[in-house]
C-alpha cells in the first residue's frame, strides 16, 4: 500500500464530505448538540468546585485543627506529630494563660488597651509571608522587638506597619502587682482572612519567658527579677499550633490525634461540603460522559455507516482503478475526522458563547471573587483526544465495510 494511494484517498474522502454539504451541517449539529453540555457541565464543575476548593485553600482559618484544651507534650510527642504525612505547620505553645500580652498605642492615649493572645512563629508560618515568618522567628528575646499583628488587634489600636506599641506582661507576687514593659515594633498585619482574634504573632522564645515570668521566676532577658528557672529534662508544653497543608488532610490529623486522647476543632463541615460537591459532580460528569460518549459513538458510526452506503458506488469505482483495499477503509476514517474536529470546534465556540449567561445567572449564589465557569486549553485538548478517540473507534467499523467492497460492484452501476 502506497504513501500516494493513501494521500489521495484522504484527499478524495475531505473533497466528499464537504461536498455533501447537507449531510455535513446534520452530522455537526447533532455531534455538538452531545458535545456542547459535556464540555459546560466540565467548565462548571472546576470552574465553581475548583473556585471553592481554592477560596479554602486560601483561608489559612479552614486548616487550622485547634486542640481543646491543655495538655502536656514532649519534643518527642511533637517530632512524632510532625512526621505525619500533611503537616504544613506544627508549633509548641504554653498555657492558654500564660500566652496573653497588653498592647496599647502610645500614639493614641485615649484609645483603651487590649489583651491580645501571644502566638509563636516559625517559618513556614500560613499567616504570614515566609519572609516575614522567618525574620520574626529569628529575632532573640529582648524588651524592643518587632511583631505581627492580626487585623482586629490593628483596628483596635489603630496600628499599622511601623507603629511602636507599649507591651506589657503582668504577674502577681505576693499579691503584689508587677509588669514587664514592652517596646514592640509593628512589622506586619495580618489579611484580614487569617484570623478574626487579636493575636499578637511572636517567637516561641517570648512565649517561654513570658510563661516563665508569670510562674514567678526571673527573666533577665527582660529585666525581670527572680531565680532563674530550673529546666529538669525536657521542656513540656501545653497546647500546640497545627495547620494541615490541604484541606484533604485536615480530616485524618484530626484522626490520628483523637486516637491520642487529643480532641481539635475544624471546619470539618466546609471541607465536607465541598468535598462531597467536588465527588458528586465527578460522578455525574463521569455518568454523563460515559451517555455522551455511547450516543456520540452511535450517532457517528450511524452517520459513517450512511455514508458509506451512499458513496458504495464510487468507492468501488475507487477499488477497481487500483486503491487498495487500506486506502478505502480510509476514507470513512477520514471523514470522521473531519466531522469530530468541527463539532468540537462548534460545541466550544457554543460553550465560550455561554458562559455570560451561566455567570449571570449563578453570580448571585457565590462568593465574590469565585470563579463560575473555568475552562482551560488544557481541558479542551482532553476533549479533542476523547473526541478523536471514540471518533477512531466509530470509524474502525465503517472502514472495515468499506474495504469489503469488492471492485466488480462498481461495474454493476455501468
Amino acid at each position: 500500500m502506497r504513501i500516494r494511494d493513501m494521500t489521495q484517498s484522504a484527499v478524495i474522502a475531505t473533497f466528499a464530505f464537504f461536498h455533501e454539504r447537507t449531510t455535513m451541517i446534520c452530522t455537526l449539529l447533532g455531534l455538538a448538540a452531545i458535545l456542547t453540555p459535556l464540555l459546560v457541565l466540565f467548565g462548571l464543575k472546576f470552574g465553581v468546585v475548583s473556585g471553592m476548593r481554592e477560596r479554602l485553600e486560601r483561608d489559612p482559618r479552614i486548616r487550622i485543627l485547634q486542640p481543646i484544651g491543655q495538655g502536656s507534650y514532649d519534643s518527642q510527642w511533637f517530632a512524632t506529630l510532625r512526621a505525619q504525612r500533611g503537616v504544613a505547620f506544627l508549633s509548641p505553645t504554653t498555657r492558654f494563660l500564660a500566652a496573653t500580652i497588653s498592647l496599647q498605642n502610645p500614639a493614641h492615649p485615649e484609645r483603651d488597651a487590649i489583651n491580645a493572645e501571644l502566638v509563636p512563629t516559625a517559618p513556614h508560618d500560613p499567616l504570614l509571608p515566609e519572609a516575614d515568618a522567618e525574620a520574626l522567628a529569628a529575632q532573640p528575646v529582648s524588651p524592643d522587638m518587632n511583631i505581627a499583628i492580626s487585623r482586629p488587634a490593628a483596628d483596635k489600636l489603630a496600628a499599622s506597619q511601623g507603629t511602636v506599641l507599649d507591651g506589657r506582661i503582668g504577674r502577681m507576687i505576693d499579691d503584689q502587682p508587677q509588669a514587664l514593659s514592652l517596646k514592640l515594633t509593628v512589622s506586619a498585619v495580618l489579611p484580614a482572612i487569617s484570623s478574626d482574634r487579636m493575636l499578637a504573632i511572636v517567637p516561641l522564645p517570648l512565649l517561654l519567658v513570658a510563661e516563665d515570668y508569670r510562674e514567678g521566676f526571673g527573666v533577665p532577658e527582660l529585666g525581670g527579677d527572680g531565680e532563674a528557672r530550673q529546666q529538669q529534662g525536657d521542656r513540656r508544653f501545653a497546647s500546640f499550633r497545627l495547620f494541615a497543608d490541604t484541606i484533604d488532610n485536615v480530616a485524618p490529623l484530626r484522626d490520628w490525634l483523637a486516637e491520642r486522647g487529643v480532641q481539635a476543632v475544624t471546619r470539618g463541615g466546609e471541607i465536607d461540603t465541598v468535598q462531597r460537591l467536588d465527588r458528586d459532580l465527578g460522578h455525574l460528569f463521569l455518568v454523563l460522559a460515559a451517555l455522551g460518549a455511547a450516543g456520540f459513538l452511535m450517532s457517528l458510526t450511524l452517520g459513517l455507516w450512511a455514508s458509506i452506503a451512499r458513496q458504495r458506488r464510487s468507492l468501488s469505482l475507487l477499488r477497481l482503478i487500483g486503491y487498495p483495499a487500506g486506502a478505502i477503509a480510509l476514507f470513512p476514517v477520514v471523514q470522521g475526522l473531519w466531522a469530530a474536529l468541527l463539532s468540537l470546534l462548534l460545541s466550544c465556540a457554543a460553550t465560550f458563547l455561554s458562559q455570560p449567561v451561566i455567570e449571570r445567572m449563578m453570580s448571585a449564589s457565590l462568593y465574590q471573587g469565585d470563579e463560575i465557569f473555568r475552562l482551560y486549553p488544557s481541558h479542551i485538548a482532553v476533549a479533542a483526544g476523547a473526541t478523536i478517540a471514540c471518533t477512531v473507534l466509530a470509524a474502525a467499523y465503517g472502514g472495515l465495510r468499506a474495504a469489503r467492497i469488492a471492485p466488480a460492484e462498481g461495474l454493476r452501476y455501468e
